[in-house]
């Protein structure tokens, strides 16, 4: 059995700032974090991998973590826990489970066949769920993963690639379907006996499911969304289309959808009617967010970011209108001296283009972090990697609408 591994304190990035209320953590190997659950505000479990299947878990609420699980063959896809104690882990291959009955202290494999290969799970509160797998197949468990059975092989070739439970009637499964001109997502209302097809007005694989209430429901196809409030067979209520790439949609109350990309968090408080982003503090792929309620949030992403909200990821001023910088400005880089990963943080009082470029001590530019993108107005950070260049001084210049706005420079130490 696999039993506690590392424990270590992670380092705490001062990012909370007046403006930007999500706080950034890093686990210090850098792992890809792709899957979060929380049982409570203290309690979570985190998904990493690299090369290697990492369980990671926090009871001080993301202030530090250990490792509980490590598979050195297998990566992992998801986690879930019905408890403190009771948990499981889909790992990415292999139709394998491993769960937990004291809190990842110890962990048994748990294996089930059909498919080729595991993609997604979900369960509701009394551990009744589904596995998704590639080859067509569905895997139901109404025992929290003790056993297995088909729900059904598809008649067609389509990989089920993600699921989402309501509870032990209402669930939905999204395919992806290499036909061209193929959308689909089925759905059940009475446990699986019979599945239906959702109506959604778009071409390309669905890659998520959100089921707030039976009533309640998005669809995410990369980096549109689609919203219904009337069950889960039409999805042309509501369509938004985002201006970035789109890894996640919550739906995380009756009003309140947070969806989450490449170094954006965007949310919605009116059902999609109009949409605000946060201010992320690292530019990185963001990958799965998980309320706790209505306030207390996280979000994890690449090279080990964690990000926590309190407060719903805003500061609210008597408008309702989340808090911008007054000014334009280019920070010093953290940390400063580096080797060879830095952050670099600039403010905007308003939306404009932005070029963020790196000199060295001749003039030439050797790295270009943003080439004149348009940016929201708020706090935006980029990192800068100086693996491939020597040690030195080097600078970082940022030029707003081509200078005619704001110039800023920053001198910079690369230190191997």
């Amino acid at each position: 059995m696999m039993k506690k591994i590392i424990f270590i304190l992670l380092i705490l990035i001062n990012c909370n700032i007046s403006f930007s209320q999500w706080i950034y953590y890093q686990l210090p190997n850098k792992s890809y974090l792709s899957d979060v659950f929380f049982v409570d505000s203290k309690t979570g479990f985190i998904i990493g991998f690299k090369s290697l299947g990492e369980v990671w878990k926090t009871t001080t609420g993301g202030e530090s973590w250990e490792m509980v699980l490590l598979d050195t063959q297998l990566i992992f896809a998801r986690v879930h826990f019905l408890n403190k104690d009771t948990g499981v882990v889909l790992a990415g291959g292999g139709n394998l489970i491993y769960k937990t009955t004291n809190g990842g202290f110890n962990w048994i494999k748990k294996h089930f066949s059909g498919g080729c290969g595991p993609s997604d799970f979900d369960f509701d509160s009394t551990g009744y769920g589904y596995i998704t797998c590639f080859c067509n197949t569905l895997i139901r468990t109404t025992d929290y993963c003790e056993s297995f059975s088909q729900a059904f092989v598809l008649w067609y070739n389509a990989d089920i690639i993600c699921v989402d439970v309501y509870d032990r009637n209402i669930a939905a499964i999204c395919l992806d379907d290499q036909r061209p001109h193929r959308t689909w997502m089925n759905f059940t209302t009475n446990g699986g006996v019979n599945w239906l097809r959702s109506y959604v007005p778009d071409v390309g694989p669905l890659r998520g499911i959100s089921i707030y209430s039976p009533n309640l429901a998005c669809v995410h196809l990369p980096p549109v969304i689609y919203i219904s409030q009337h069950g889960l067979e039409y999805f042309n209520e509501y369509v938004h289309r985002f201006t970035f790439p789109t890894f996640k949609a919550k739906i995380i109350s009756d009003s309140t959808i947070y969806v989450v990309g490449r170094g954006t968090i965007s949310k919605t408080t009116n059902l999609g009617i109009s949409w605000f982003e946060q201010t992320s503090p690292v530019n990185r792929d963001l990958q799965d967010v998980f309320f706790v309620d209505i306030n207390t949030g996280y979000i994890v992403g690449d090279s080990g970011t964690i990000l926590k909200t309190t407060n719903g990821g805003v500061v609210f001023a008597g408008n309702n209108n989340e808090i911008l910088p007054d000014k334009y400005s280019l920070e010093q880089n953290y940390p400063n001296p580096f080797n060879p990963y830095t952050e670099i943080s600039f403010d905007l009082p308003r939306a404009g283009k932005v070029k963020l470029a790196i000199y060295d001590i001749r003039g030439t530019e050797v790295k270009t972090l943003v080439n004149n993108e348009f940016k929201a107005a708020g706090k935006h950070t980029k990192e800068f990697n100086g693996s491939n260049l020597a040690s030195g001084i080097y600078f970082v210049r940022m030029l707003v609408n081509g200078g005619k706005d704001f110039t800023a420079v920053r001198k910079i130490v690369l230190l191997k």
